[in-house]
Formats: C-alpha cells, sequence, structure tokens
C-alpha cells in the first residue's frame, strides 16, 4: 500500500513517527514537548519537507486531537476542589 492509496494512514504514520522521535530529542535536549511538536510541523509539513500536504485532513485530526485533549484535562479537573474553593 503506497501513499497514494491510503494518505490518511500515512499521514498518521508520519505524525506519530515524527513525534516520538522529536519528543525523544526535545527531551534528550531538556527542551518542551510543545516545541518539539511545533518544530514537527514545521518540518512535515508544507514548510519543510512537504510530506504531508493535505490540509483539509490535518485539519480534521487536529480538531480531533483538540477534543482529546480537552477530554483528558477534564479527567484531572476535580470537581470537590472547585466546589470548596467557591464555597
Amino acid at each position: 500500500m503506497s501513499e497514494a492509496e491510503n494518505p490518511i494512514i500515512f499521514s498518521l504514520f508520519m505524525i506519530f513517527t515524527g513525534a516520538a522521535i522529536f519528543a525523544t530529542l526535545a527531551l534528550y535536549a531538556r527542551q518542551a514537548l510543545p516545541v518539539a511538536y511545533i518544530l514537527l510541523g514545521i518540518f512535515i509539513g508544507s514548510y519543510g519537507l512537504k510530506l504531508i500536504d493535505n490540509a483539509a485532513a490535518i485539519g480534521e485530526m487536529a480538531q480531533i486531537g483538540i477534543m482529546f485533549l480537552l477530554f483528558l484535562l477534564g479527567f484531572r479537573f476535580v470537581t470537590t476542589a472547585f466546589v470548596t474553593d467557591v464555597a
């Protein structure tokens, strides 16, 4: 299966593989992970090597990522601490 047959799978593979590599390098260099993710986006996106050029698919994946981020943030939010602080 080539990139032309399934660009979404190829894009996800490039994003997750690149994220693992860039995150490892960022941790080794004692940098914040968001810096690594931004650099990854520049590197594989339309400003770098242009490995991923389907802007619509990337936009949809980004929206799903934001939903997951907010979902995980909801798990860390403790409502009992909020209620005791307000009262």
